[in-house]
């Protein structure tokens, strides 16, 4: 199930007295994404090792992104948070990190406070357009920066409730080499490019009133899973563009920080 992991740091500041016309806060976004791959998952040659005893030279990783929003919520709409002991709608039983849902599926814990983080009456996405290119990654966690158009934006009274970041492509290009003597000692290229609509979400709880400052500084990191390619046989012929887009829908991760300021 895929995660949305949030740190939210509130850098809190007296309180600040609004003059008339000003808006409640002013939303500034920034967006990074990173493949991170533990030292372990690498050998020597910075090849990734997968658990079918594989070594994978990556020559090439490119995601790229089509927007990047946060959820707004009126005063009185929904708040970040999810509580076991008394699920939504929808689930029940939850125990262990997950909860059942009336249609037989295990959700985690963060996927469903995310859903609810992303409801309520009146929540409405502030949205930012992803204006660069898809960005390069490399598996020793390099932060690439996606660009993004527009200023801050003014934010009425409320809270915001959510982040979210939506994944449409991602090439891979590389060669697989086996351990095990399964493959040739060339190995097997591999270049695929996989059209994807993938929605990445994580809740935040950020309220613009009266004591909070008037700037929020919202910035969020999509991590790429070190797990693109673990399951494969590269010695039958996967098909490595489907499993590459089901990895992702299922492991991608956001993490999101909150900084706040006197605007």
């Amino acid at each position: 199930m895929r995660r949305c992991l949030v740190s939210a740091l509130a850098l809190w500041a007296a309180g600040c007295a609004l003059e008339d016309g000003q808006p409640w806060g002013r939303l500034a976004l920034e967006v990074e994404a990173a493949w991170e791959v533990p030292a372990g998952r690498l050998d020597d040659a910075g090849r990734l090792l997968t658990p079918q005893d594989y070594a994978v030279r990556v020559d090439a990783l490119a995601i790229e992104l089509d927007a990047a929003s946060a959820t707004w919520a009126p005063p009185g709409g929904a708040a970040s948070g999810f509580d076991p002991a008394n699920p939504p709608a929808g689930y029940s039983l939850c125990h262990n990190g997950h909860c059942h849902a009336a249609d037989g599926r295990l959700v985690e814990y963060a996927d469903i406070a995310a859903e609810q983080a992303t409801g309520g009456a009146g929540a409405t996405p502030v949205a930012f357009a992803v204006t660069g290119p898809a960005v390069s990654l490399t598996p020793d966690g390099a932060v690439a920066t996606v660009g993004l158009s527009g200023e801050a934006v003014p934010l009425e009274r409320g809270r915001l409730t959510a982040a979210e970041v939506r994944v449409v492509a991602l090439r891979m290009r590389g060669v697989a080499f086996d351990r095990l003597d399964r493959l040739p000692a060339e190995g097997v290229p591999f270049d695929v490019e996989v059209a994807l609509d993938v929605p990445v979400r994580a809740p935040l709880d950020a309220p613009l009133d009266r004591d909070a400052p008037v700037g929020v500084d919202l910035s969020l990191r999509l991590v790429l899973p070190p797990s693109l390619l673990d399951g494969l046989d590269f010695s039958a012929t996967p098909d490595v563009a489907a499993h590459v887009a089901a990895r992702l829908a299922e492991d991608l991760t956001l993490n999101a920080r909150v900084a706040r300021h006197d605007d």
